[in-house]
């Protein structure tokens, strides 16, 4: 998808009446990689962007992985997965947003989306205030 395209789902997602919304739109990493691309800063300032304005809270970035490393290298891929929550963070914090009470996690391998290269995401809890 274009960032247009990725940061319009993200107005629908954003918009639910629900008190928690799930955002994932970060998939775009390499086998083993946690640095952002630009779409993905593109993407993670229409958030901050969002937070400014107070209309979202972030709760939690869930960085994630695939399962293309060796079984024994099953570390490797929790690791990744938190640089990969860890860079998400670090930009926002780069956009001079409060991140103290965001909670980081890794959840590695384990949770499956779609095609392998899908899995090396992040995905973003976020709450609606108005």
């Amino acid at each position: 998808k274009t960032l247009a395209e990725r940061v319009a789902d993200l107005e629908d997602k954003v918009n639910f009446h629900h008190p928690k919304t799930e955002v994932s739109g970060l998939n775009n990493f390499g086998l083993g990689k946690a640095e952002l691309d630009e779409s993905a800063k593109e993407y993670l300032k229409t958030l901050a962007n969002k937070v400014r304005n107070k209309e979202i809270e972030i709760l939690e970035i869930i960085g994630h992985a695939d399962i293309s490393m060796p079984k024994n290298e099953k570390v490797t891929n929790e690791i990744v997965s938190l640089q990969r929550a860890h860079a998400a963070i670090s930009y926002l914090i780069e956009e001079k947003i409060e991140t103290a009470g965001i909670k980081i996690t890794g959840a590695g391998g384990t949770e499956k989306y779609g095609e392998k290269f899908k899995n090396r995401r992040i995905t973003i809890i976020v709450k609606k205030l108005n």
